[in-house]
């Protein structure tokens, strides 16, 4: 190959491709007669001696490109590829060698890393060897006929409403509105609408081919990817044909699912776990079975495949980094990309469908990704279909054929290199410069499409006449021939026998070949369990805080009962230890809703790579889960059990840590199903919950069995906290006897002596006798038989089998969510027009997604906008010396320089690129500029209009940022105008900026989804992709910025609507706005838009800043004058300068070069002349915000007034809660009477209420988590303070609380039988709704305090126990320690609710003992019962029921409510002060909430 230096860069001959450029197959139609066949790979026999070349020879000649047709200008490929496919034969072939091997053992790495064994030798040593071992190909092709897609239309799909639940009940007792159902004529309208998004089409994809589906979005590339993938559950109806192979789509999805992979554009990995344990794992789960003899360790399998992914994906000095997301610091968002490619090719399925899978990209990584795919497709023969968007020509070039969807229809499906050529024949005009793929799809917009001279009017117009004009060509037929041609070799070629047999050299031991998994059900649990544990060593701090907050807990509950006396106060107090023990336990286990409902995506994702089954995924939770519940019961119970005294026998002990182990792992696994059978994480919390609290309520504790409700017993025997109560009880009570003597006898006093005539008053005493034994106690206050202990752990352990079995089979069977298909939701009221509908001629309009389907605007009206007479002026940007350094462990000085340095100028007017590789710094610095880091040190001068920046810079910048952060309940335009009123001038009125929203509205051609929701990508409902975007882009637009930051205004859009968007930048940069964007992907038409560049190298080094000149002359001749090579008249500027600067063999410091630059000088010059020495500032240019701070509430407000409105899962979700709450124990405690149980059963019933407190955080908090997400991006535009956000925040939940307790109250109250004053019946409606702001306010503090849900929810248990301790109820006052007693009895807010309502409904409560509760005694001879008690009875505050009976007196222990409620330290005369008191906590709540939001900040960036 000539030296670069002396050749003309960037020219490209035409020439047949050769290496991985095509499979040569597409070009000659024998293949060579030598051809080995191994493990899923087709080698041809030739070698070349070029194959000599050494590894690191061929790195220093550059990009692969180079190497192959001398193409310029896509930077250097960190994609090894000549190395690669070496490594690739390798590994394939199992051949373990000696230099990898030890690389492997040691760590040991080479300089340059690419792999340093010779083809040559190795291709001698092992095509005899695979020879004999007798290794089939398993390759597989896919064609389609009359393939045709019917999914969801829009016409019934409007955004629910709170109301919604209450219209539809209302309806069903509603006679006029039957009526009018009944004699309407008109016909009601389908509740689901359909629509094809797929139209009739045929194809094919031989092994070993790759093909490019080009489309606008809504043009159906994704669906056809994803039924070609044989995913169809997002789809009404799939019609026509789909074979792989000699396979139909049944048979594939039954035994061979992972055989074909669709790879969506998100990411979705474990955060916490390296790149190296995330492949591991892959590898682990696809380790095939049979293997060279010399490869008998499926370790080695995995260690070297492991490091041919890492090496080829340019991942190696990453292994040991964890992944990360958006709140974790990992990988970046370019190599988790890569990641996921890696982690699919680990799975080596035959066919893959990759969809969008470049969106984030920069040139040189999109194009090391397609040639990634190019790599695989030719070496292993796996067939390939690849949508992408803004294709670049190299890219494009990679390429064997090429699909073209127009709404649904196929308009052209053949070779890459004719489809150019076919549409210029068709009439259409190819502009200069522009790539294939962008002219492909810009054929399909028709404000695009121009029409060559002499075509006018005869050029297709519609998607069916394309698709007409494609059916009439020579193309076509060829296509279809050769088709029909594959499908019927086919069977000859790959007969199902020799597939199967392929696919069970695959299979390990044991593993059928029906089976679509490749390892054994074991061999998954194991590889699983691996990582559970890796996934638990890297979330630490869950499991230590975890523990910490056991151990806490059983310090204070060990505490409050410590040291139980064998007294009568013993007996119930040994309950509530035993009670509130299994309850801690039971109630952390609540945290595992939210992180199992976090992790779905990624099991869906491994499901569908038939990597392992879900059910082997919960038995590897559960390996784990019993060490770590092992630790934590241990460590729990060494607190609790001897510091309160219970029975210290060793079986004692360690059958009370076993039952609460047994309980914590059925807890467990009953939250995890909950997860597994809910659609979302509202649904989990507010169904496990109600479950979880009727378990509470029939364990048998609060309710004695003997006095529950017939009508609800039932729940006691499917109760597995019922069971594990009674054992735990029994196993305490047995073998213990309670000492009566003293107060506890009845009667007591000086004159009773004789134990004969005397009665213990506990249950289950027998008179005559000053104890009471242990299970006889037992038996009469909750009829348990000690006997039955171990029938209760058994039943404990079924219910844990059940939960299991049933979380498995859900995890099997239910997949919820869309996958990435998105259903548009309108506003009622909104006219929807559905093209569907119209006639073929209409059908001009560009799809905006798969079911916007409204009426477009005109580009007429796009040009007549108005805007330009409304923009803002710019100001001129500056900054210089610019660093940026961030904490790093990793280094020995503890820190890292991101930013070193940088210097620019982006004045009125101009539009200034910001470009470099990945990780160059490009959103790192325009983070720092638009001022939204808040970790690490930025030093360096930052000026506007040559003065520091002001308060209100960040109010009028806008910035773009990557990812689209928007709430999902507003619609397009109520989003819009939400920026307009806040961010533009307070002296603007509403209908100037409604007006301005509509021009952005116009201008974005966003007119179709105005009214539509915005929804979310996870749940199928909302706008797309590709819409949020333009969304994110109009929001900071409506505020009409001085400054405008974009980055990647482009990503993810298509080349038309990223077209588009770079000419409005330029437009509004035209009319003197100042803009900085950056951009990855540019073609030579979008970079022709900007006026200035700035280009960085690794390390946030400056190479380049200056202006781009005409036709990018100046930045070119730059380049070139410095010692780059020369760029050729057809290559693209931008790629051409990453190639250059990236360019290993040039040997050039282009940061250094710069440094020295008279560039350099003239910027640093212009820099200083644009600083003033007197400055002249307006009166609101010193403004933090726009607004004041009540305009800023109004609107916040009226937001979030509107958002709680269209959430009714929520609000209702709640107010169903509360209702079934209500209802359950109402019928539970139905009309209390005014015996002694009942009068203990009224305590329990209001202690019932607190518990509820635990649902109702348990559903706030996730709602306050997502709110905060909102206001932390808004903050930091500064369109609202603090304040604004606080208060609506708490004010919106007002009006929903008040109105859940009333129908909660009203339910509850009556049913109950509390008592009918009207005082007492609102001042107990008073307190409830009190309580229920506070804990709704409680739940918001602990939230405002916690980064995450998860971590709130770990922190719930531990203080709503503890709440629940100290009130009272479980135990005294009197009984408590008097460290607890002299001050958290008093702080416990719950103590002062119970007091006020147990006071009230108590208090002048005639008792009458039912005839089990009266204590019986015997007289002396000759006495009656009033003559031998009337001494005791002078203290005593019960009644005896006959006092002239001789014997067998019955005593009853109270007379009247307050006798009751007096010995636990309780006074009517309290209920107002407690109500005052509850108020000012809740006061407390709010303002620790104010202060909370202020100044707790969670947003680190």
């Amino acid at each position: 190959m000539s030296d670069p230096n002396e050749r003309i860069l960037g020219s490209s001959e035409p020439r047949r491709p050769t290496g991985i450029l095509r499979n040569p197959s597409a070009y000659h139609q024998h293949q060579q007669d030598t051809v080995i066949q191994l493990n899923n790979i087709n080698i041809n026999g030739n070698i070349d001696d070029d194959d000599d070349e050494s590894e690191e020879t061929r790195s220093d000649a550059g990009t692969y490109d180079d190497a192959v047709n001398g193409r310029w200008g896509e930077g250097p490929s960190r994609v090894n590829i000549v190395g690669a496919e070496k490594d690739f034969k390798k590994l394939e072939r199992q051949l373990t060698r000696r230099s990898s091997l030890h690389r492997t053992q040691t760590g040991e790495k080479t300089a340059n890393d690419g792999g340093d064994f010779d083809l040559t030798n190795y291709l001698k040593d092992i095509i005899p060897r695979a020879q004999d071992a007798g290794i089939k190909r398993r390759n597989l092709g896919v064609t389609w006929e009359n393939l045709e897609v019917t999914g969801e239309g829009v016409g019934a799909q409007y955004i629910q409403t709170f109301a919604d639940p209450f219209i539809g009940l209302s309806n069903l007792i509603n006679p006029y509105f039957w009526a009018k159902k009944a004699f309407s004529k008109s016909q009601s309208q389908p509740r689901t609408v359909t629509r094809t998004i797929l139209h009739p089409m045929n194809g094919y994809c031989r092994d070993g081919e790759m093909i490019l589906v080009l489309g606008r979005p809504g043009a159906g590339c994704s669906t056809l990817l994803r039924v070609l993938a044989n995913d169809r559950k997002n789809y009404k109806d799939v019609k026509g044909d789909v074979a792989y192979g000699p396979f139909s789509s049944q048979e594939i999805a039954q035994h061979h699912r992972g055989e074909v992979l669709y790879n969506q554009e998100d990411d979705f990995h474990y955060p916490t776990l390296t790149v190296r344990q995330t492949l591991t794992t892959a590898l682990k789960t696809k380790t095939p079975g049979t293997r060279l003899p010399e490869q008998t360790s499926k370790k080695h399998f995995v260690e070297e495949f492991l490091d041919v992914l890492t090496k080829m994906y340019g991942l190696t000095k990453q292994v040991e980094t964890v992944v990360g997301n958006a709140f974790i610091r990992g990988i970046s968002g370019g190599e988790r990309k890569r990641l996921s490619i890696a982690e699919q090719m680990a799975t080596r399925s035959s066919i893959n469908m990759w969809d969008g899978s470049t969106r984030g990209l920069d040139a040189s990584s999109a194009l090391d990704y397609v040639k990634s795919l190019r790599v695989m497709t030719n070496l292993m023969s796996k067939a390939t279909m690849v949508s992408i968007y803004q294709a670049s020509e190299n890219i494009y070039d990679l390429f064997d054929k090429v699909l073209l969807l127009y709404e649904g229809r196929c308009i052209y499906f053949g070779p890459a290199n004719a489809a150019r050529q076919y549409f210029i024949d068709l009439g259409f005009v190819c502009p200069s410069r522009q790539t294939t793929a962008d002219f492909l799809t810009a054929v399909t917009d028709p404000h695009e499409s121009k029409a060559r001279p002499g075509f006018e009017g005869r050029i297709p117009q519609t998607p069916k006449q394309f698709e007409d004009a494609f059916k009439a060509s020579a193309i076509y037929t060829g296509v279809e021939q050769h088709r029909i041609e594959y499908q019927d070799s086919v069977s000859e070629h790959t007969p199902v026998a020799d597939f199967k047999e392929a696919a069970k050299q695959v299979k390990q031991k044991h593993v059928s070949v029906k089976n679509p998994y490749t390892i054994s059900f074991v061999g998954q649990v194991k590889a699983l369990t691996v990582r559970q544990v890796q996934l638990t060593r890297g979330d630490m701090t869950s499991v230590v805080s975890r523990y910490a907050s056991n151990v806490i807990k059983a310090i204070i509950v060990g505490s409050v009962f410590f040291k139980l006396k064998t007294d009568a106060s013993g007996t119930f107090t040994r309950g509530g230890v035993l009670f509130f023990a299994l309850l801690f336990n039971a109630l952390i286990s609540q945290a595992e809703l939210f992180m199992a409902m976090q992790g779905r995506p990624i099991l869906y994702k491994h499901k569908n790579f038939a990597m392992y089954r879900p059910s082997a995924f919960a038995i590897a939770q559960i390996c784990v889960d019993i060490p770590l519940i092992i630790v934590q019961i241990i460590l729990f119970a060494v607190v609790l059990y001897f510091m309160s005294g219970l029975q210290l026998e060793a079986g004692k002990w360690f059958f009370f840590c076993f039952i609460l182990f047994l309980t914590a792992l059925c807890m467990t696994a009953f939250f995890r199903m909950w997860a597994a059978v809910s659609s979302t994480f509202d649904a989990a919390s507010r169904n496990s919950g109600l479950i979880l609290l009727a378990l509470i309520l029939y364990s048998g504790y609060m309710i004695p069995y003997q006095s529950m409700h017939p009508w609800f017993i039932w729940i006691f025997w499917i109760n597995p906290l019922a069971y594990a109560f009674k054992a735990l009880i029994s196993n305490e009570m047995r073998g213990l006897q309670f000492d009566c003597a003293g107060p506890t006898m009845i009667p007591n006093g000086p004159s009773y002596t004789d134990v004969q005539y005397q009665v213990c008053a506990l249950a289950g005493s027998k008179p005559g006798q000053t104890f009471v034994d242990g299970s006889d106690y037992l038996y009469a206050s909750y009829r348990y038989k000690t006997s039955e202990m171990w029938w209760d752990v058994l039943a404990v352990f079924l219910f844990w089998l059940l939960f299991v079995g049933i979380t498995c089979y859900a995890l099997e069977t239910i997949e919820f969510g869309k996958g990435g298909f998105s259903t548009n939701v309108f506003k009622k009221g909104t006219i929807v027009i559905d093209n569907n509908n119209k006639a073929e001629d209409e059908e001009s309009r560009p799809a905006a997604s798969i079911s916007t389907v409204a009426a477009p605007s005109t580009a007429a009206a796009k040009e007549s906008s108005r805007i330009e007479l409304e923009m803002a002026k710019g100001s001129v940007f500056a900054w210089e010396n610019l660093d940026y350094v961030v904490p790093y462990k990793a280094d020995p000085s503890g820190k890292k320089q991101l930013l070193t340095g940088i210097a620019g100028l982006v004045k009125p007017g101009t539009m200034t690129a910001l470009m470099g590789s990945s990780g160059a710094g490009k959103t790192t610095l325009l983070d720092v500029l638009a001022q939204r880091k808040n970790t690490g040190t930025v030093t360096g001068q930052v000026e506007v209009d040559g003065e520091p920046l002001r308060r209100d810079f960040q109010r009028t910048t806008g910035y773009c940022e990557q990812l689209d952060v928007h709430v999902p309940e507003c619609t397009v335009r109520e989003s819009l105008r939400f920026s307009a009123y806040l961010r533009q001038p307070a002296n603007v009125s509403e209908a100037e900026k409604n007006a301005y929203v509509e021009e952005i509205i116009n201008i974005l051609e966003m007119e179709d989804i105005a009214d539509a929701m915005i929804g979310t990508t996870e749940s199928g409902l909302g706008i797309s992709v590709e819409e949020r975007k333009r969304l994110t882009i109009g929001v900071e637009l409506v505020a009409k910025p001085k400054l405008l930051f974009l980055d990647e205004p482009t990503s993810g859009l298509d080349a038309q609507a990223s077209y588009n968007i770079m000419r409005f930048m330029r437009k509004l940069a035209d009319q003197g706005q100042a803009i900085l964007c950056t951009i990855h992907q540019p073609s030579s038409q979008l970079f022709d838009f900007f006026d200035d560049l700035l280009l960085l190298a690794k390390g946030g080094k400056t190479v380049f800043f200056g202006e781009l000149g005409n036709d990018s002359q100046d930045l070119i001749r730059y380049f070139e004058k410095n010692g780059a090579p020369t760029c050729a008249e057809s290559a693209n500027p931008a790629e051409y300068i990453l190639d250059v600067v990236n360019a290993r063999h040039l040997n050039m410091d282009w940061p250094e070069i710069w440094l020295s630059s008279p560039e350099r000088s003239m910027l640093l010059e212009d820099i200083k002349n644009t600083r003033k020495t007197d400055a002249v500032i307006s009166s609101d240019e010193g403004l933090e915000y726009a607004t004041d701070s009540w305009t800023q509430l109004k609107y916040v407000f009226r937001r979030m007034a509107r958002t709680y409105w269209r959430i009714p899962q929520y609000n209702f979700g709640r107010i169903f809660m509360m209702l079934i709450f209500a209802l359950l124990n109402g019928f539970s405690f139905y009309k209390l009477g005014s015996t002694k149980v009942d009068l203990q059963s009224r305590v329990f019933v209001i202690f019932q209420i607190m518990v509820m407190a635990a649902l109702l955080v348990n559903m706030v908090q996730p709602r306050f988590h997502m709110e905060r997400q909102w206001f932390y991006r808004e903050l930091a535009g500064k369109y609202y303070g603090w304040r604004a956000f606080a208060v609506s925040i708490m004010a919106i939940e007002v009006p929903y609380i008040v109105l859940s307790a009333s129908i909660f109250f009203v339910v509850f109250y009556w049913t109950v039988g509390f008592v009918s004053e009207p005082i007492l019946i609102f001042f107990s409606w008073l307190m409830i709704t009190v309580f229920c702001l506070f804990a709704i306010t409680l739940g918001q503090l602990i939230a405002a305090l916690t980064p995450s849900t998860t971590v709130a929810a770990l922190l719930n248990p531990f203080i709503f126990s503890s709440l629940n301790l100290f009130c009272g109820v479980m135990i005294s006052k009197d009984l408590m320690p008097k460290f607890w007693s002299s001050w958290m009895y008093w702080l416990d807010p719950y103590h002062y609710i119970i007091e006020a309502l147990t006071t009230a409904q108590l208090h002048n409560v005639r008792v009458y003992c039912a005839d089990d509760e009266f204590s019986i005694f015997n007289t002396p001879a000759g006495q009656t019962c009033g003559q031998y008690a009337a001494e005791f009875m002078t203290k005593a505050a019960g009644y005896i029921k006959d006092l002239n009976a001789t014997s067998e007196c019955q005593y009853c222990q109270y007379t009247y409510g307050q006798d009751f409620y007096e010995g636990l330290g309780m006074d009517f005369a309290h209920r107002w002060r407690n109500f005052g008191i509850m108020c000012i906590y809740l006061c407390f709540n709010i303002v620790m909430v104010l202060a909370a939001i202020r100044y707790v900040r969670w947003d680190r960036r």
